[in-house]
C-alpha cells in the first residue's frame, strides 16, 4: 500500500551484526545411496559478521567444527542467505577425514568400496546470479579399494589401476577437480557434476599412464610407452636406455604396478634389414673360409661387420652374386676382365640379392621376441623383480612403419 507521501514503502531491511555461532552442529545424510552416507559435523564455533537481507549485502563466515572429533571442518568466506543461489564465496576444508565412511559413494560410482585411507579436502565455491564455479582439491592418503561391488552406476574403467598411477611417493594423491553449473538446470547435481570430473580424470590417467607417473619423455609426450629399435636390431640405444632408467624408478617407487611388453617387428623396414644382415653373415663366413685356406689363423671367428673390409665385401660378394645370377644384366654390362662388381653395377646388383632374400616369419617373431627380451633383461638389471614384467605375443605388422617394443602398465 502507499505511504502518506503516495510512495510503495520499502521492503522491511533486517541487520544483524554478528551472530555467535556456539557448539551448533550440522548434520548431512545422503539417503539415496544404500547403505547410506551421513555426516555429522560437532562442536560448530564461529561469528557470522555483517547479516543482512540488502540484495547486495555479504555477511562474512568464520565457523570452526570437527567430525567424530578427529576431523576438523572450517568454513569461510561471503555468503548472502535471504537471496538463496544469489551470492556465495564460501572455502570449506575438511581434515583427516576417515574415507571409508563415504565406501557408499565409491561402490556406487567407481564398483569398489574403500577399504582404507583418508582424505583432506580443500572446496571453494562461488555462486553469482545462479551459476555455480567450484574448485575441489582432493588428497587422498593411502587410499586403498576393496571388494569389487556390482553397480550399474560404475564406471567402466581400471579404477585400481588409476589408483596406482596416481598415487606418489608419499602415498598420497592429488586431484583437483573444477566444476561448473546453472541452478536453474534441471539437470543440475553437485554429485553428478563431480563424478563427470573424476571420470575425465580417470580416463586421462588409463589412457596416458607414463604421463600419469611422470614418465614424460621426447620434450612433454607420452611415448614411454614404446621403446624404439633400429630396424633388424633388437640392442639398446642409449637415448632408451635412459629412458628405461626413468621407468625403473617410477615402478620401483611404485610397487604395486605391473608392466606388459610386447615386442614388434616389420616386414618392411625390419625384413631389408635383417636381409642385409644374413647376406653379411654369409659374406663374412666365406673369409673365413678363405683364411682358412691360406693357412691363416684357423680359430679366428667372423665376429660383425668389421671382419669385412670394402673391397673384401664388393669380391665376395660379386662372387657370390655370380654363383647366384649367372647371367645377370650386370655380367654383361661388366668391362672386359673385370670379375668385382663396382659402383652402379654393385648398387643395382646389391639391391636385387636383398629383394629376393628370403626372410621368414619365424625371423621376424624371434626379431620381436629378443627386443621384448632385452627391455625386461635390462629393466631386471635396474632391480625391477621379473615377477612384475610379462612378455605378450609378439606383434608382426606390415610396412616401414616404427621398430618397436609397445609397453603398458597394469
Amino acid at each position: 500500500p502507499a505511504g502518506p507521501s503516495g510512495q510503495a514503502s520499502r521492503p522491511f531491511a533486517v541487520t544483524v551484526g554478528s551472530l555467535l555461532v556456539r557448539d551448533g552442529s550440522a548434520d548431512f545424510s545422503d539417503l539415496s545411496l544404500q547403505p547410506s552416507v551421513s555426516v555429522d559435523i560437532r562442536g560448530l564455533t564461529g561469528v557470522v559478521q555483517s547479516l543482512s537481507s540488502r540484495p547486495d549485502a555479504e555477511a562474512e563466515v568464520s565457523i570452526k567444527g570437527s567430525i567424530s572429533d578427529t576431523s576438523p571442518v572450517t568454513i569461510s568466506g561471503r555468503i548472502n542467505p535471504f537471496l538463496f543461489g544469489t551470492f556465495a564465496d564460501l572455502s570449506i576444508r575438511f581434515k583427516n577425514v576417515d574415507l571409508t565412511e563415504l565406501s557408499p559413494y565409491s561402490a556406487r560410482f567407481a564398483g569398489y568400496r574403500i577399504d582404507k585411507g583418508k582424505a583432506d579436502l580443500d572446496l571453494h565455491y562461488r555462486l553469482r546470479d545462479r551459476k555455480l564455479l567450484a574448485d575441489n582439491n582432493l588428497v587422498f592418503d593411502h587410499l586403498t579399494l576393496g571388494e569389487r561391488v556390482d553397480s550399474p552406476e560404475a564406471i567402466s574403467l581400471p579404477v585400481k589401476l588409476a589408483v596406482s598411477l596416481m598415487r606418489g611417493l608419499d602415498g598420497k594423491i592429488n586431484i583437483d577437480l573444477p566444476i561448473s553449473g546453472n541452478l536453474d538446470d534441471p539437470k543440475f547435481s553437485i554429485t553428478g557434476l563431480l563424478t563427470k570430473a573424476a571420470v575425465g580424470v580417470i580416463t586421462k590417467v588409463v589412457s596416458s599412464p607414463f604421463s600419469a607417473i611422470g614418465m614424460l619423455f621426447d620434450g612433454g609426450s607420452d611415448d614411454a610407452g614404446s621403446i624404439d629399435f633400429r630396424p633388424g636390431s633388437f640392442e639398446l640405444e642409449g637415448a632408451e636406455k635412459s629412458r628405461l632408467d626413468g621407468l625403473a624408478t617410477a615402478l620401483s617407487q611404485r610397487p604395486g604396478l605391473s608392466l606388459e611388453i610386447r615386442g614388434t617387428a616389420r616386414s618392411g623396414r625390419d625384413a631389408s634389414a635383417l636381409a642385409e644382415q644374413q647376406l653379411r653373415r654369409q659374406l663374412e663366413n666365406a673369409k673365413a673360409i678363405e683364411l682358412r685356406l691360406a693357412g691363416g689363423d684357423r680359430d679366428r671367428a667372423p665376429a660383425g661387420s668389421s671382419v669385412l673390409s670394402g673391397e673384401d665385401y664388393r669380391r665376395l660378394f660379386s662372387h657370390f652374386y655370380r654363383l647366384r645370377y649367372p647371367g645377370a644384366a650386370e655380367w654383361a654390362a661388366l668391362p672386359r676382365g673385370e670379375r668385382v662388381l663396382g659402383g652402379e653395377l654393385f648398387e643395382s646388383a646389391r639391391g636385387k640379392v636383398l629383394k629376393d632374400w628370403s626372410i621368414s616369419e619365424i625371423d621376424l617373431r624371434r626379431l620381436a621376441q629378443a627386443r621384448a627380451a632385452a627391455v625386461r633383461s635390462y629393466l631386471v638389471q635396474k632391480g625391477i623383480e621379473p615377477t612384475r614384467i610379462y612378455l605378450l605375443d609378439v606383434e608382426l605388422t606390415p610396412g616401414d612403419g616404427d621398430t618397436i617394443a609397445l609397453l603398458s602398465l597394469s
